[in-house]
């Protein structure tokens, strides 16, 4: 399984719950360098198989975003499960931030 550890998905249905997902792993924007921000399905096509990602509250999606928000979270989870996309890890995040640090 190719891993992409140039790339980080921060996925939620709306701007601010993105950047709440990225602030909560302790990430912070770095200018669309290596963060991709998705808030849409159409979003999460043509990642290479196993693309961490990182979201947040998930259960609250369909109150927050209303079908939008609920589609965003089915194909998510659809993906994960298909090894497609995968929730990223310790490892992956640490990466990441050294990469902004350096």
């Amino acid at each position: 399984m190719a891993r992409d550890s140039h790339i980080l998905l921060v996925v939620g249905p709306t701007p601010v719950l993105a950047r709440e997902a990225l602030l909560a792993n302790g990430l912070v924007p770095d200018g669309g360098r290596n963060l991709r921000m998705v808030t849409r399905v159409p979003g999460l096509r043509g990642w290479s198989h196993g693309t961490p990602v990182v979201f947040t509250r998930t259960d609250e999606w369909a109150m927050l975003a209303g079908w939008d928000g609920m589609q965003l979270g089915d194909v998510l989870f659809a993906l994960i499960n298909s090894g497609r996309l995968r929730i990223a890890q310790d490892e992956d995040i640490a990466q990441f931030k050294w990469e902004i640090a350096g």
